[in-house]
């Protein structure tokens, strides 16, 4: 069968929200989407559940392929394997905690075909499970950062290029999205939200203690040096200035939930100290946020949130 979209959805620890997430994936208004679950070595019950989730969509079943790792390797490149294998003429990506609209990927699909965009993106809600807040993403930048699931990318920018996974998970998906954007002829926006992204209390990015805010910086620290040495293997650091100067902002901005600390806010000035100046004067950066880095550079903006 020919797919239009394929669906990668990496599944680790997920047996609370796999079943919402399965069920408004097959409950699609498109027929011809390929599912591919990728089972990172998860120790509890998800893919019992998923497997009961499919046995009521016997018209889906066909659709439907499940790969497993040998051993844990992390959302990345769960998401790395999902795409070596799909077959669909664009990529989609789902976390197994979301849940789409159910005519999200029609919608993507057609507007991508019908005005020949390599890259799709939608607005999208975030969810408490109960209460949906929609978020607007339109952006001008040329580098579309992430998140990556409210996207469709047409699977061509993956296999005729040279895409680098990262391997670090904070912001891993502005890795990615970093070099498929760059590669994109066309980018297409579509003002709806169709995608739910599920704000977990319990999600590892939401805890706040010294040595996972630290932990969080390092790894998006991976990710900052992946983006830019994709810029500097192209000669085109000097033509995103903004993007990059942004990228370590908010890199060093992990520790802000400490920066009342001595020690975190030597940490925060010293980590990529060039934008302490760069970021003031680049005339791309606009006033609200230089507002804000003054803020933090006076140690005021920590108690103002307070």
């Amino acid at each position: 069968m020919s797919y239009k979209i394929s669906v990668i959805v990496p599944i680790y620890g997920v047996e609370q929200y796999i079943e919402r997430c399965a069920r408004s994936l097959f409950e699609q208004t498109l027929d011809a989407i390929e599912f591919i679950f990728v089972d990172d070595c998860t120790t509890d019950n998800s893919m019992d559940v998923l497997h009961r989730v499919i046995a009521d969509y016997p018209q889906r079943k066909d659709h439907v392929t499940i790969i497993k790792h040998e051993t844990n390797k992390g959302l990345p490149q769960a998401r790395k394997t999902g795409v070596q294998v799909a077959k669909g003429e664009y990529v989609a990506h789902c976390d197994s905690d979301d849940w789409v609209e159910c005519n999200m990927y029609e919608v993507l699909y057609e507007y991508a075909t019908s005005g020949h965009y390599d890259i799709v993106y939608s607005d999208y809600y975030v969810s408490d499970g109960t209460h949906n807040f929609p978020k607007c993403t339109k952006t001008s930048k040329r580098l579309i950062q992430g998140p990556i699931w409210n996207k469709l990318v047409n699977r061509a920018l993956y296999t005729e290029n040279e895409i680098v996974y990262p391997t670090a998970n904070k912001a891993e998906d502005g890795a990615l999205m970093t070099q498929l954007s760059y590669y994109a002829k066309q980018i297409g926006y579509m003002p709806k939200p169709l995608y739910h992204y599920f704000a977990n209390p319990q999600s590892m990015t939401r805890i706040l203690s010294e040595g996972d805010c630290i932990k969080r910086m390092e790894q998006e620290k991976e990710n900052t040096l992946l983006r830019v040495s994709f810029l500097d293997s192209l000669g085109q650091t000097a033509n995103f200035k903004t993007d990059v100067i942004e990228w370590k902002w908010l890199t060093r901005n992990n520790l802000l939930p400490h920066l009342r600390k001595n020690k975190f806010y030597k940490l925060w000035f010293s980590t990529y100290p060039e934008i302490n100046k760069d970021l003031l004067l680049n005339r791309g950066i606009t006033l609200r946020a230089k507002v804000v880095f003054l803020l933090q550079l006076s140690r005021l903006y920590s108690f103002l949130k307070r």
